[in-house]
């Protein structure tokens, strides 16, 4: 059995799936399953949510996940962690 924060892993990236975030063709970007997304998640990968908040009032959002307010300009340096180590996790619906 899931546990709650994994289910709302595996809703936010079947939202991803079913409605889908345009897709990025830069070489270090990689589309996650959920099982992968899930197991990123257990692993410290840090979630950021790039629906509009109007969406995540109705549908909610991962929790622990860093909000934007805007997914199309965000300054990266106060919203992002410093580290360029840390893995990041983008999700959308695309339902805007």
């Amino acid at each position: 059995m899931l546990r709650r924060s994994e289910r709302m892993l595996v809703w936010g990236f079947a939202a991803l799936v079913v409605g889908g975030c345009s897709k990025s063709t830069h070489p270090a970007v990689k589309e996650l399953t959920v099982a992968e997304a899930v197991a990123s998640h257990k692993a410290g990968a840090v979630f950021v949510d790039a629906n509009t908040e109007e969406f995540r009032q109705s549908n909610g959002k991962v929790p622990g996940a860093l909000l934007l307010a805007n997914y199309r300009t965000y300054d990266v340096k106060s919203v992002l962690p410093g580290s360029k180590d840390t893995p990041l996790v983008f999700y959308c619906s695309n339902k805007r």
